[in-house]
């Protein structure tokens, strides 16, 4: 059979370009979106990298990555693992798509195209039982009319279709290399938190040096504090006196 493309295109073209414009611009998006992914990606896998390289030495907190991200240059000498204050916000919550809205958006463009083929097709049908040629006229309008329902729901059924299957590759690329580098900085770092802290602290020291600041608290009260401040003044005052008055009662 041989198929009228442009009378096909001319029929529904308003459809058909905007849905492979939106197809369009929906696959350039994602393709430089998951580039720009995959440069975080690489950055974070290279300093995971320098981070494992340098597990046995102390790594300089001068700037940058490590500075914003480790709470010490060294690993515990616990665990052997480096203490994180933060996790890495490229791998804290796995990345997905934004362009889930556009296939339903492609689906509903093709059903609202086949509607309007079969509105535009009904509206030609014009029986006549006394005209056939007119009735036959009418037969061929309602044809057409659903010829072109029929390819705005092809095409729109088609891109949403392809689009689904390209955003659900792209996001298993982007959770597969997240797992990975999960996994590395998993093996070499840890995340600190209170739970951990918590055991580590000498619960018995403390007291012992809260038991010394109270006892120290209650030496100094106040007719302490007066009496070493009039004993003080006392003394002052007698050196005072002996430097200025001493010449003149030796002469007496």
């Amino acid at each position: 059979m041989d198929w009228d493309w442009g009378k096909i295109w001319n029929d529904g073209w308003t459809f058909y370009a905007t849905t492979l414009a939106i197809f369009g611009i929906g696959c350039l998006y994602e393709v430089v979106t998951l580039l720009k992914t995959s440069q975080k990606f690489s950055a974070l896998r290279k300093n995971l990298q320098s981070l494992k390289d340098n597990k046995s030495r102390e790594v300089s907190l001068k700037g940058g990555w490590f500075k914003e991200h480790l709470l010490s240059g060294k690993v515990d000498p616990t665990d052997g693992m480096f203490r994180l204050q933060q996790y890495p916000k490229e791998i804290a919550v796995i990345p997905r798509t934004s362009l889930r809205f556009i296939p339903p958006i492609l689906t509903a463009i093709g059903v609202l195209g086949t509607f309007w083929g079969m509105s535009a097709g009904l509206m030609g049908v014009k029986i006549d039982a006394n005209n056939v040629n007119q009735s036959l006229n009418s037969a061929v309008t309602l044809i057409e009319g659903m010829r072109t329902a029929f390819f705005t729901s092809l095409v729109g059924l088609g891109t949403s279709t392809l689009l689904s299957i390209i955003l659900a590759g792209t996001d298993k690329l982007r959770r597969r290399e997240c797992y990975e580098l999960r996994q590395i900085l998993d093996e070499i770092a840890i995340l600190e938190t209170p739970e951990r802290v918590m055991p580590r602290l000498n619960f018995d020291a403390t007291a012992d040096a809260a038991k010394q600041l109270s006892g120290l608290a209650n030496q100094f009260n106040a007719e302490a504090i007066g009496a070493a401040v009039g004993s003080a003044i006392a003394i002052k005052l007698d050196e005072i006196v002996e430097r200025r008055l001493g010449p003149t009662f030796t002469q007496i």
